[in-house]
């Protein structure tokens, strides 16, 4: 995961998170997918918070049996 920090927000403040799946592939014979996530505070929604990139296998989550 990479996680990077914009900018800081006071105690309180109310967030609003965005996300997207911008990838979903098959690697060695599993599903992966790529995620992108934003944080923003609602005062100021063009200006991230902090925003995060990750990879993984999400079994559960994509419908998959258990």
């Amino acid at each position: 995961q990479r996680l990077v920090c914009h900018r800081r927000a006071e105690a309180g403040t109310e967030l609003e998170i965005l996300g997207e799946v911008t990838a979903r592939y098959d690697e060695r014979g599993r599903t992966y997918v790529d995620i992108e996530v934003t944080v923003s505070g609602t005062d100021d929604a063009a200006r991230p918070l902090w925003t995060s990139s990750v990879t993984f296998t999400p079994t559960a989550t994509l419908g998959a049996p258990a």
